[in-house]
């Protein structure tokens, strides 16, 4: 039996496009949130969700992946 190794999947998702990962993401039932677009920050509220992705962007791809 395969278990979903969520780190793993997280990993995977570095150094694609925002559009790549985004479509990933959403294929394996998580929802996306861009928390970081290269210098801009953005406010976000403080409540975690188990399947949510939040992305950090740079130059349209993604450096940092986490849940919540």
């Amino acid at each position: 039996m395969n278990e979903f190794d969520e780190d793993k999947f997280l990993d995977a998702l570095i150094n694609l496009t925002e559009e790549e990962a985004t479509n990933k993401a959403n294929e394996n039932g998580y929802h996306v949130r861009i928390t970081q677009r290269d210098d801009r920050v953005y406010m976000i509220t403080c409540d975690f969700t188990l399947n949510r992705i939040n992305f950090h962007i740079e130059n349209g791809l993604v450096t940092k992946a986490t849940t919540g």
